[in-house]
């Protein structure tokens, strides 16, 4: 019975110790967000199904994928650094607006959050 009762104290030990995070891991491993949202340009509604990806320079390979929901919104929780936003434009599609170029470079602070939109229109 001391066996059993010693094992389960051990037991409950390192389930509590591997759970434990120190304050200063939390703040030095934090992540941004990046919230992007890809709008028809003239409805101004989301569009769904869109490919957004990340790079950490403009032609590096790609760090994240993220698709648009229903609302035509998506996010990515990346570390800190500067990044450079696409948008893989569908067909029957153009880019419009002030990011017609379809990439974007922002910056990703530790727990910030950085919002982008796309507006596309049916070419």
């Amino acid at each position: 019975m001391k066996n059993l009762a010693i094992s389960c104290f051990a037991l409950l030990l390192v389930v509590a110790c591997s759970k434990y995070t120190s304050p200063t891991e939390s703040k030095t491993s934090a992540n941004g967000t990046i919230a992007v949202t890809v709008l028809d340009n003239t409805s101004k509604s989301g569009i769904a199904n869109i490919t957004v990806e990340a790079r950490q320079s403009p032609a590096g390979a790609v760090v994240a994928t993220a698709v648009t929901d229903k609302s035509g919104t998506c996010a990515f929780r990346l570390p800190p650094g500067a990044y450079w936003i696409d948008v893989v434009k569908p067909p029957g599609y153009v880019i419009v607006g002030l990011n017609a170029d379809a990439t974007v470079q922002t910056t990703v602070a530790a727990g910030g959050t950085t919002a982008i939109t796309f507006g596309l229109s049916a070419s």
